[in-house]
């Protein structure tokens, strides 16, 4: 599990990737989704409802949403 999560190579190559690799340590993350379906302009949109991202080093955990 630690070697896939700690896999940039694996991940989109997006704008996050670099927020989500440390250059002196080996860290994992894992990021979601949830979807929400909202009404504009009496059409039905499906947009992310919630966002998260939870990461940890050998020294620390953090989870945000």
């Amino acid at each position: 599990m630690n070697y896939i999560l700690s896999a940039s190579e694996t991940r989109p190559n997006s704008f996050w990737n670099k927020y989500l690799t440390l250059s002196d340590r080996k860290a994992c993350a894992k990021t979601g989704t949830s979807n929400k379906m909202f009404m504009k302009d009496g059409k039905k949109t499906i947009l992310p409802g919630d966002i998260w991202t939870a990461g940890y080093t050998p020294q620390i955990t953090t989870v945000v949403w």
